[in-house]
């Protein structure tokens, strides 16, 4: 794809250049470009319940007795779930293109470029 949007032209020109220049005899492209890729992580999630739990006790009435009623007993409990989450990260990543000058065609033909950068030359994908 990169061949396709320029870089075939940028290792024509590189060619006309290192003519004038006969040592040269390796030709080597560097760039970089940017790429959203998702990868999987471990994520600790946490959430706060509220638990009770009820008693039946006496306890005093309005008018002025003792009567039956549940009475909750309890308070928060904590807790931690761990997931597993795809998340999407930007990664910049290195491409090389490394071609014997010798074997570039003298056009300005970029499929013919092309076509000898992809059979005789190494494009090389980094981390």
């Amino acid at each position: 794809m990169a061949l396709e949007n320029g870089f075939a032209e940028v290792f024509g020109r590189f060619h006309r250049m290192a003519a004038k220049f006969p040592n040269v005899k390796d030709i080597i492209v560097l760039g970089s470009y940017s790429t959203t890729e998702a990868y999987l992580d471990t994520e600790k999630t946490s959430h706060v319940e509220t638990q009770y739990t009820y008693e039946y006790r006496w306890v005093p009435s309005v008018s002025g007795g003792q009567q039956w009623q549940p009475v909750p007993v309890g308070g928060t409990v904590t807790v931690t779930d761990e997931n597993t989450v795809v998340k999407d990260r930007e990664a910049k990543r290195a491409i090389t293109f490394f071609m014997p000058s010798a074997q570039i065609p003298d056009t300005l033909d970029n499929k013919a470029i092309s076509d000898a950068v992809l059979s005789s030359g190494k494009i090389i994908l980094a981390q």
